[in-house]
């Protein structure tokens, strides 16, 4: 089973605390596909009380932070793409995507955007909140049921 989760990112300059996103597309070219390969999302899943069931049922492999650029809507996106060795059911799906949503903001998200910048001057700000990270199963928009 192939799963990818995908949210907007925003770009700004490291140097001023009151930059506004940056808009130009030259720059935000810059980040298409680029891929921070340092750690993954997997590599602290099975140190999580909520996803270390999920860690020990399945194997992942992936869950890198990988960076994509859409031309026609000048947009940055950050997408984390898994591999598993078996189907997830609805609950697995949702709290995949709760985990990778929480370590783009403050895990290995985090530890990128305090890097990168001291490379480039550059800060991508991961925007991907719960109800804004797309879903994909096997390459399909996968909706995920409504919870009570």
């Amino acid at each position: 089973m192939n799963i990818k989760f995908a949210a907007i990112t925003c770009v700004f300059d490291w140097s001023n605390e009151d930059s506004p996103p940056i808009e130009d597309p030259e720059i935000l070219k810059t980040f298409d596909g680029l891929k921070y390969d340092e750690e993954t999302v997997v590599d602290y899943m099975g140190d999580g009380s909520d996803t270390r069931g999920l860690y020990q049922s399945a194997k992942f492999t992936g869950g890198y932070l990988q960076f994509q650029y859409d031309e026609a809507t000048n947009r940055l996106a950050v997408i984390t793409e898994y591999d598993v060795d078996r189907d997830l059911d609805d609950q697995e799906i949702l709290q995949l995507r709760e985990y990778t949503g929480g370590q783009w903001s403050d895990g290995v998200g985090s530890n990128f955007a305090q890097s990168y910048p001291e490379k480039t001057g550059l800060s991508p700000q991961i925007m991907g909140w719960d109800d804004d990270i797309l879903t994909l199963v096997d390459d399909v928009v996968y909706e995920l049921p409504a919870t009570s």
